[in-house]
């Protein structure tokens, strides 16, 4: 895969005064991005602007048209109803992946996070660690080149970090990129492979 090409990027709510401005920016494969700032910073509206679900005001963002992404929101984005395995079914189904050609590589991934034996669990039946670790694993389960996450770390221990830390190192490669919301500078001292960008982003 290629870079992510941010250029004279803009973007407003409302013709109100620019969240986000940034003359050039590029995500290179191999690494993870953590975007720093306050809230009201213009982190999420950025996350949101990358996966296209909202249109810049002014510029764009390319290099991504083609590749897999995947999205972890602040909320985890698990059904509660639905098991940990059916959450990943589901997840799989949306990507147009058959969850019966991904068994093996999906039992690799329950079996290393050590949820083999809780796949057929509610999710409403799960800790807040547990729900963000299974919201992981259904990103991963779809082998995206980009991953995205809003905030994975809120509310989570020391050790729930510490174990979403090793996850991320383990995901990254030189053909994949990760792009993370955060304010625990802990969590982002953990990090492999770290490039932190401060927002609100500046021409």
């Amino acid at each position: 895969m290629g870079e992510i090409i941010v250029k004279n990027l803009a973007f407003a709510y409302n013709n109100s005064d620019a969240l986000i401005r940034c003359s050039l920016f590029s995500f290179k494969p191999g690494n993870i991005y953590a975007l720093v700032g306050s809230n009201g910073s213009g982190k999420t509206t950025f996350l949101k602007l990358v996966l296209g679900l909202l249109k810049p005001t002014e510029g764009s963002i390319s290099g991504i048209e083609n590749e897999s992404v995947a999205f972890v929101p602040d909320y985890n984005g698990l059904y509660d109803s639905l098991s940990i395995l059916e959450n990943i079914k589901f997840r799989l189904s949306l990507y147009n992946k058959i969850y019966k050609a991904e068994k093996d590589a999906v039992q690799k991934l329950l079996t290393r996070y050590r949820l083999d034996n809780e796949a057929h669990k509610l999710v409403r039946d799960l800790s807040l660690g547990m729900k963000k670790k299974v919201a992981l694993i259904c990103a991963l389960a779809v082998d995206p080149t980009i991953l995205i996450l809003d905030e994975p770390t809120g509310g989570l221990d020391a050790d729930a970090q510490e174990e979403l830390s090793n996850m991320l190192g383990q995901f990254i490669s030189p053909e994949r990129i990760v792009i993370c919301t955060s304010h625990d500078s802990d969590f982002l001292k953990s990090l492999p492979v770290c490039c932190v960008v401060s927002f609100p982003m500046e021409a």
